[in-house]
């Protein structure tokens, strides 16, 4: 996958750095900083499909950051953070097409200063102000956990704080290196699903849903919380009969024993949207078409949304999934 990987100076002697150019066996080049590299020059995104770059750089400010309203359920304050850019995966409405100039995979590897900024944020939480911590906003948090291997470090971090959350986002079915991991009550593993039908056509190059799926059913034995997010919804002529299929899957698999289900249909800032369309313009992400709503994004008409969002919900609900857990993600 990668074709060479350009390290900082400033990072080259970091034992994480010495760890993952070991398991890459791949060429490697000592740089100044990423930036002088990295979307310099325009590198259409599905070039992915051909060979990628890895920058291990640090990240010297902007750690944390408060995230959008309806980003995660109802309560506490919410923050994400990114400690990598881009993405393995290729999927058809991700909007990574539009975020960098490079499909490149950057990773910051200075993982102290990152606990202890979300450190200072955690020493603020309390029984009646939660303080979740979001991975993953601009990269798959675990698709390459087996190689850089930092999450225990944050686990331990969060089990300091009865109060804290830790959820990462992902779409990955490897478990080596989280199988090896310590669980605790604060993190929150997060499965973006589809139906099987749907995923396979616009869900490139990820894990089967019935394989992610059977992830979520592992690590659950193993002790780890994991959710749901039906996120984005994507029409389909048949989208209320294969909402039903994969709720059935859920409960068979899962079961009802979830942190909470998000739902949320398909959207794109208009910018994004003309990505979208020429990349892949034969999608089945365009057989309804995108009006632009009040918020500005790229939006299936209202009424169709909310049959969408309706169908959706009713499958789970019907299975026995409480309401309680679900909430409506980034909709208005």
């Amino acid at each position: 996958m990668f074709e060479k990987i350009l390290i900082e100076n400033q990072v080259k002697n970091y034992e994480i750095v010495k760890n993952i150019q070991q398991r890459l066996s791949v060429e490697s080049e000592w740089i100044d900083s990423y930036q002088d590299y990295f979307s310099k020059v325009r590198k259409p995104y599905l070039h992915k499909r051909k060979r990628l770059n890895l920058f291990l750089a640090k990240r010297e400010k902007g750690f944390i950051k408060t995230a959008p309203d309806a980003y995660g359920k109802e309560g506490g304050e919410h923050y994400y953070f990114s400690h990598s850019f881009n993405c393995i995966f290729e999927c058809e409405y991700c909007y990574l097409q539009d975020s960098f100039r490079s499909p490149d995979i950057v990773l910051f590897v200075n993982h102290h200063d990152y606990l202890d900024a979300i450190e200072e944020k955690l020493v603020c939480g309390s029984s009646d102000n939660a303080i979740w911590m979001h991975a993953g906003e601009y990269s798959d948090s675990l698709a390459l956990s087996g190689l850089t291997r930092e999450w225990q470090q944050y686990f331990d971090l969060f089990s300091k704080y009865p109060h804290s959350r830790l959820e990462l986002r992902t779409k990955s079915a490897s478990l080596q290196y989280l199988k090896k991991c310590k669980p605790n009550k604060q993190t929150v593993l997060s499965f973006s699903i589809s139906p099987h039908e749907i995923a396979s056509s616009v869900d490139r190059k990820t894990p089967p849903v019935a394989s992610r799926l059977k992830a979520m059913r592992t690590l659950k034995n193993l002790g780890f919380s994991v959710a749901i997010h039906l996120d984005p919804v994507v029409y389909h002529d048949r989208l209320a009969e294969l909402y039903r299929e994969l709720a059935s899957q859920v409960y068979e698999q899962v079961g009802v024993g979830v942190e909470y289900v998000s739902v949320g249909v398909v959207r794109f800032p208009s910018h994004l949207y003309r990505e979208v369309a020429r990349n892949y313009p034969d999608s089945i992400i365009h057989t309804q078409p995108f009006l632009k709503s009040k918020d500005g994004m790229r939006r299936y008409p209202k009424v169709l949304r909310n049959r969408m969002l309706k169908s959706v919900r009713d499958a789970f609900l019907n299975q026995g999934f409480p309401e309680s857990i679900m909430y409506d993600c980034m909709e208005d």
